[in-house]
């Protein structure tokens, strides 16, 4: 039972780890990967634009901007962007913000479940089952994101282009959820129902075996 439980605490903890992931991810503003469209050489030095999941940042004095800003000059780089990947983008944020929530939303499941341990075997029950229907849909998330984002934004940058850390941060959160999605699934089939049993009252047995004892008495004395 006891090995039981720490394959619970150990998916506990590979969530959490996923969920920190992905707000660095979200917090962090133009790490995700760089081209040099549109960069002059200056003295001989080369810059590129950084990219992030909400903003993007210019060459040597690294201003950022919104992914949707209008002012200028920075419409420049951003409509290049967007003509070239509008539907991606939204896309990727848009899975991005569902993979969080979702990844979230288990680890809270979890979180109470493994409260629920000492105290209602029952609701654990049901709570460790949920969290294995929520984390691989999760997953599954997750890794769409990041094909959206290689194939429909990442792709269509212009030469030279690299990624940055920040996309394999992100490749980290997806990892460690699919692992906090195979234990939550192997205990949930190794956890058993808890089956309820009705309380008895040592005191009331006593009582009635009294009371049985009395009437036999009377019984034997007729």
């Amino acid at each position: 039972r006891l090995t039981k439980v720490w394959l619970f605490a150990l998916a506990i903890i590979l969530l959490t780890l996923s969920v920190a992931a992905l707000v660095i991810v979200f917090s962090v503003e133009h790490n995700w990967f760089y081209d040099s469209y549109n960069i002059t050489q200056t003295n001989s030095a080369s810059y590129t634009n950084h990219y992030g999941l909400w903003r993007l940042c210019f060459y040597a004095n690294q201003t950022c901007a919104s992914w949707f800003s209008t002012a200028s000059p920075y419409n420049l780089y951003v409509e290049q962007r967007l003509n070239q990947a509008q539907v991606g983008i939204n896309a990727w944020q848009a899975l991005e913000i569902v993979f969080l929530f979702l990844v979230a939303s288990t680890l809270i499941i979890a979180l109470v479940a493994i409260i629920c341990y000492k105290f209602d075997k029952t609701i654990h029950y049901y709570l460790a089952v949920l969290t294995g229907f929520c984390i691989w849909p999760a997953a599954a998330v997750g890794i769409s994101s990041l094909f959206v984002f290689g194939f429909s934004v990442y792709n269509v940058a212009v030469n030279p282009k690299g990624l940055d850390w920040c996309f394999y941060v992100n490749i980290a959160a997806v990892v460690l959820s699919i692992g906090g999605a195979i234990f939550l699934t192997i205990y949930g089939i190794l956890l058993k129902k808890p089956i309820k049993t009705v309380g008895i009252n040592e005191n009331e047995i006593e009582l009635k075996l009294d009371e049985r004892i009395d009437l036999a008495i009377q019984k034997y004395e007729l």
